[in-house]
């Protein structure tokens, strides 16, 4: 749907230089970190392409037929949570596949699980460790099917997803191994389908998924398994459904969402909450019109995140939030209903919620937020929402694909997924990367259309093209060359 133009740009230098240069410089295709162009996902075709290119110092600037601009991370990458800059890109092991879940490992390092077969230079097969000093631990129990949950209790890591053997071991499904060494552990729960999400509890593994027998019994989607042998308990849920896909434990209640009608001898519909001692729902109870993929736990109220239209009787665009007493559905609806009627939007779809402070970061498939002077409709796969104003953070941070798990650890918010490209922005037709530190730059004139020709002066630099206008919160017409800042790229005179 979206068509990606790679930029390689070591020898940009041979062509171009500081110098002040009064003449329309052409498109230098080089040889350095790849940077991504994209379309607009209205256009149809989302054609993209760079027609010119000119260098100033350290900055590269870049006029053409583009909406934005993001580098090459792979599919697990951090961005800060102040800017949504991408973070410790030069030094980060890439993940040559998708990310499905990751978890800190508590050392500053991360867990991750997936379906992929390398981690930077390294072979691993869906599960990696990446230690705080961004490198591939010899830790590799790898699993021949992908990896959905990961679940760290004491030294031992919980492993569930859809494999059927772990470190060349037989195991359905779910599997116990040991956080430092890989060894895969005697534990056999034995799942017969997905187990999507685990939570631990007073010496016991609550499991999730899509099974139907699971630890040696008969159990519908959810179950209770001891941590020695990874045998079912006698508590059970009783699901009507297709699947458990996330699980929050919180003061002692387990709070289940998925796709199912019953839950705990109740008519629940997508979420409930389940006593740990007896299975059995309590009065809690959102009626949530459509599959839910995460709850998330906010002091004394839940987020409650997936793919549907109502949380109660009230209209909710896949995301809400709800009291924790009886699943009541508060005032706070950030995400807007969205009314955008091309043929290639498809409907917001969010796998994962992390609240830091006063924001919440929604991750997830298709949707998009109206950002830009010009109100461009973009597909964004990574939100920023503000807790106080519930307004959203436009040109924030995005990625180019799904996003399915997000972490937060050392003030950077950590997101893996489908995508090539994280922390990517909004750079209408004109865009600027800062070539010593391989990051994109802060230039962001916002021409109104296509840019054919890049100059640079003594103190600006200079924008020609079909546009008719520039600037953030601007829109002028009638002029076909735009003088900007070189830092900034605001606008200052028309020639």
């Amino acid at each position: 749907m979206k068509t990606k133009f790679y930029l390689l740009f070591l020898i940009a230098g041979l062509f171009c230089n500081g110098n002040v240069s009064g003449q329309c410089l052409p498109f230098v295709d080089a040889d350095s970190s790849q940077f991504i162009f994209t379309g607009s996902p209205t256009t149809g075709a989302a054609l993209n392409w760079v027609n010119t290119t000119l260098v100033r110092g350290n900055i590269m600037y870049f006029g053409g037929h583009f909406l934005t601009l993001g580098q090459n991370t792979g599919h697990f990458a951090a961005v800060d949570t102040a800017r949504g800059m991408l973070q410790g890109h030069a030094t980060w092991p890439q993940i040559n596949g998708s990310v499905y879940k990751a978890i800190p490992d508590g050392a500053g390092g991360w867990i991750v699980g997936g379906s992929f077969t390398m981690a930077g230079d390294s072979l691993r097969n869906n599960i990696v460790h990446i230690d705080a000093s961004n490198h591939v631990t010899a830790f590799n129990p790898g699993s021949d099917n992908s990896v959905k949950s990961l679940l760290i209790v004491g030294s031992s890591l919980y492993v569930g997803g859809d494999f059927k053997h772990i470190g060349g071991i037989a195991k359905n499904r779910v599997a116990k191994v040991n956080l430092t060494t890989g060894a895969v552990a005697a534990w056999n729960a034995n799942a017969d389908s997905t187990v999507a999400d685990m939570e631990y509890l007073n010496g016991k593994v609550y499991a999730g998924g899509y099974f139907t027998n699971i630890g040696g019994l008969a159990r519908k989607c959810i179950a209770k398994l001891d941590t020695t042998l990874g045998a079912a308990s006698v508590w059970n849920a009783s699901a009507t459904g297709a699947s458990v896909r996330t699980i929050a434990i919180h003061a002692g209640i387990l709070f289940a969402g998925g796709d199912f009608t019953n839950m705990g001898g109740a008519a629940r519909n997508n979420a409930a909450a389940l006593d740990t001692g007896t299975a059995l729902a309590n009065g809690w109870n959102p009626n949530v019109g459509g599959q839910v993929n995460k709850i998330f736990h906010n002091g004394a109220t839940l987020y409650i995140a997936g793919s549907f239209g109502s949380i109660g009787t009230a209209g909710r665009n896949s995301f809400g939030e709800v009291d924790s007493a009886y699943g009541d559905t508060t005032a706070f609806n950030p995400v807007a209903p969205i009314t955008y009627s091309s043929p290639y939007w498809i409907a917001p779809y969010y796998n994962d919620i992390i609240v830091s402070g006063n924001s919440i970061y929604l991750g997830g498939s298709s949707f998009y937020t109206a950002v830009g002077t010009y109100g461009t409709p973009f597909y964004c796969y990574l939100l920023k929402i503000d807790i106080p104003t519930s307004a959203l953070f436009p040109k924030w941070c995005l990625s180019d694909e799904e996003v399915h798990t997000l972490g937060m650890s050392g003030g950077k918010l950590f997101a893996g997924g489908d995508f090539f490209e994280l922390g990517y922005k909004i750079r209408h037709w004109a865009a600027a990367i800062d070539i010593v530190a391989d990051t994109i730059a802060s230039w962001d004139p916002e021409p109104s259309d296509e840019v054919y020709c890049l100059a640079a002066g003594p103190s600006k630099i200079y924008v020609g093209g079909a546009l008719s206008g520039g600037g953030p919160g601007t829109y002028l017409t009638g002029e076909f060359i735009l003088s900007t800042d070189p830092v900034t790229g605001l606008p200052d005179s028309f020639d």
